[in-house]
């Protein structure tokens, strides 16, 4: 018989909070790329578009100095260029400094932006046969405690301390879990 993963706690909690900050990340990005659109600065490959996400002030910057470079006659650096044309770069810097405090990584699917959220990293599996048994013995344990409720309160932590800890509970969920750590 071949040994067969099985879930041991799903923090759902971090998760969400990691999808929403994926989903703040890109509307930073999509605030940003509409920003530069204004400007006349737009992302036309798919290298633009991976230059762009790494750090969108330099990238337009250098795109917009070779759109609006010639047009003076005069040799003048970027942000001269940038302050002669009365464009105020401080907005895309705010947004660059809030982009960069998520710590969510950003990458190009098909085309488009996409947030990696692995749901993987947020769910823990036993390890070993012998885990699978100690989590069916918790299951089955558990199912006892719901009966026991119906008659009597039953307190999750002194449960917990009471089994030497051979299983957690969660307050956000309300569930029981198995300690897997010695």
């Amino acid at each position: 018989m071949s040994f067969e993963r099985k879930v041991i706690f799903e923090d759902t909690r971090l998760r969400d909070l990691s999808n929403r900050r994926a989903k703040e990340k890109l509307e930073l990005l999509h605030k940003a790329i509409k920003w530069c659109k204004i400007k006349g600065v737009k992302l036309e490959t798919k290298k633009e578009k991976e230059e762009f996400k790494n750090d969108f002030v330099e990238f337009f910057k250098k795109k917009f100095y070779s759109i609006n470079g010639t047009k003076t006659g005069l040799p003048l650096n970027v942000n001269k260029l940038m302050d002669l044309l009365d464009v105020n770069i401080l907005e895309l810097q705010k947004i660059l400094d809030k982009y960069l405090d998520n710590p969510i990584k950003i990458e190009i699917r098909k085309g488009e932006y996409s947030g990696i959220v692995t749901p993987e990293k947020y769910v823990l599996f036993t390890k070993t046969e012998i885990e699978n048994e100690m989590l069916e013995a918790m299951d089955e344990f558990v199912k006892s405690l719901k009966r026991i409720e119906k008659y009597k309160k039953v307190y999750p932590f002194d449960i917990c301390r009471g089994t030497s800890r051979f299983m957690n509970f969660d307050t956000s969920t309300g569930k029981y879990f198995l300690n897997t750590r010695t």
